[in-house]
């Protein structure tokens, strides 16, 4: 097994996820993937509780359900 180090910038957030939260029946996961990534980069600037609700309200299975809250959820952790 090999170590690898990352620096991080300040205020920088990293995201734990599990793969249900960019799953989709109908869409390769490398496709949902994509979209948390997207939504995360546009979402950056919100406050941690925030992003986390921003995430999981951007999940794959609910992009036809408006008002659905998923019951996977993201971890956020900023430095």
């Amino acid at each position: 097994m090999q170590a690898t180090t990352i620096l991080l910038l300040p205020d920088a957030a990293v995201v734990f996820l599990t793969d249900g939260l960019v799953e989709h029946p109908h869409r390769p996961i490398d496709t949902g993937l994509r979209g948390l990534c997207a939504v995360a980069t546009d979402h950056a600037h919100l406050p941690v509780e925030d992003l986390c609700t921003t995430l999981a309200d951007h999940h794959p299975a609910t992009a036809t359900t408006e008002h659905a809250r998923p019951a996977h959820t993201a971890e956020v952790a900023n430095g």
